[in-house]
């Protein structure tokens, strides 16, 4: 599978604007686009994002497009992307012009997994109030937001709002236990909720006085 190596990690059901000027990508979409129009996103462990090829991490996230996802001209192409399953690569085929990758299949250990509705019902909790303080800080208020039902998909989409760094995303996206997910994702809301909390009681206090 051709691999498209990045500065950055996207947690499947999220969405992903590209822009693309380099003519070995060109040439991948090309490909994409004649066979099932996916390919895979890795985050950068070694190299850049432009010339030469960038070595990957091994877990990455299979994103697909359609034909009118593409825009722009035959100098830059822009193209958005939704990212599907997760995958690992098991070998590096060839790199040249891109790289091309043998993968497998990189799925929760659903075996290992005992369903636990405390810790979904505290995972929502906690989110919602975190979104309520985002939209407050910003003048805004809402009661109850519009969130997906499965458990998995909520986590993967709270993970793909969190303003955090690519490592500690990346760690994310190679758990395999959902609850063990939403764990490192609750660690990082509660880390921002700190800080919302500190904005809140800076902004209410100047509004009193």
């Amino acid at each position: 599978m051709p691999i498209f190596t990045l500065n950055t990690v996207i947690f499947p059901g999220g969405k992903l604007s590209l822009r693309i000027f380099e003519d070995r990508y060109k040439r991948m979409l090309k490909y994409c686009a004649s066979k099932d129009s996916i390919f895979g996103i890795n985050l950068i462990r070694q190299g850049y994002e432009v010339g030469i090829p960038a070595v990957p991490y091994d877990v990455g996230t299979i994103v697909n497009f359609s034909d009118h996802s593409f825009s722009g001209s035959e100098e830059e192409i822009f193209l958005e992307v939704v990212a599907k399953e997760r995958f690992r690569i098991l070998k590096i085929l060839n790199d040249q012009p891109y790289l091309v990758a043998e993968i497998a299949d990189y799925s929760d250990c659903t075996k290992e997994i005992t369903y636990n509705q405390k810790i979904e019902n505290d995972f929502r909790t906690q989110v919602l109030e975190f979104i309520k303080n985002i939209v407050s800080i910003n003048g805004g208020w809402i009661k109850d937001p519009k969130l997906p039902e499965d458990f998995n998909e909520f986590v993967w989409y709270v993970s793909s709002f969190l303003q955090i760094p690519n490592k500690t995303k990346l760690a994310i996206l190679e758990t395999s236990n959902v609850y063990q997910r939403a764990e490192l994702v609750l660690d990082q809301i509660k880390n921002q909720q700190l800080e919302i909390q500190k904005i809140l009681k800076n902004y209410r206090s100047q509004k009193s006085n």
